[in-house]
């Protein structure tokens, strides 16, 4: 009996975590705002290229300054996430589908 209270009471602690999760929405572009401070060592509001690891770079500082903005970083990451285009419906398909047996 103890077994089965304890069993309830921790499914909905984990339930009510769970939903709590849910419904906590993340501000866009939080995380690569606060790894953008990370990267800035010196806090000049910038990452130069000592300071950035990898090799995107080049294709993050657009104005070609030497220096990486978190607006640029911005524009980069959300260009990169542009989803896919809708693929065009199979012709074939909707033939095979009509045609009778």
């Amino acid at each position: 009996m103890k077994t089965i209270v304890a069993l309830t009471g921790l499914s909905t602690i984990l339930v009510c975590l769970a939903a709590s999760a849910q419904t906590q929405p993340r501000a866009a572009g939080s995380g690569l705002a606060e790894r953008f401070k990370q990267l800035d060592r010196d806090g000049d509001g910038k990452v130069s290229a000592t300071e950035f690891p990898g090799g995107q770079f080049k294709q993050i500082d657009k104005d070609g300054d030497g220096f990486a903005t978190l607006e640029e970083a911005q524009a980069f990451y959300s260009g990169q996430r542009q989803p896919a285009p809708a693929m065009p419906p199979d012709p074939t398909a909707a033939a095979t589908a009509n045609a009778s047996p």
